[in-house]
């Protein structure tokens, strides 16, 4: 979103987290996307792409084509690609950008006219993952203003153990 595009906040978080010591049996895997301009680390704007964070280096693992970030389908197919290419006994799914709470979502994609990912749409994906995998996360988090409320843990609730979300700006 504008938050990478206008100060590279991004950009920030993944230095800090390439920084983090991680325990060897932890997989942290980052898809981009949503930016007009990305600040570091060879990220294109022009692909939205996925990269695991492997040894304090950001390793690219795929670069697809834009998508649009607001939408059910992709994160979808974000969490079923993980699923089959990453599985695990512990998984957990963590949203990042600007958020606008129960009436206005989460993940503003300012390349598709600032769409965000709406409560339906995030229920709809996590919904027919759990469908297809029988599993749920460990937690959701949400990096992201106005996103620790109850209409959003409800919907967060039949998919996920825990919610770990912030409902302040």
């Amino acid at each position: 979103s504008n938050l990478e595009s206008r100060s590279g906040s991004a950009t920030k978080n993944i230095a800090e987290m390439l920084t983090a010591e991680m325990p060897e049996n932890t997989k942290v895997i980052i898809q981009t996307g949503g930016a007009k301009k990305w600040r570091n680390y060879g990220i294109s704007a022009s692909h939205s792409s996925r990269y695991e964070l492997k040894n304090g280096e950001l390793v690219l693992i795929e670069q697809n084509p834009n998508v649009n970030m607001g939408l059910s389908s992709s994160l979808e197919a974000l969490l079923l690609w993980g699923e089959e290419n990453y599985s695990a006994e512990h998984r957990s799914v963590i949203f990042w950008d600007h958020g606008g709470g129960s009436m206005k979502g989460v993940c503003n994609d300012e390349k598709f006219y600032n769409d965000s990912l709406s409560l339906p749409e995030m229920q709809s994906a996590f919904a027919s993952v759990y469908e297809k995998s029988g599993r749920k996360y460990e937690f959701v988090g949400f990096d992201a203003c106005l996103m620790g409320n109850l209409e959003i843990a409800l919907n967060v609730a039949p998919f996920a153990d825990y919610i770990v979300a912030s409902a302040e700006t």
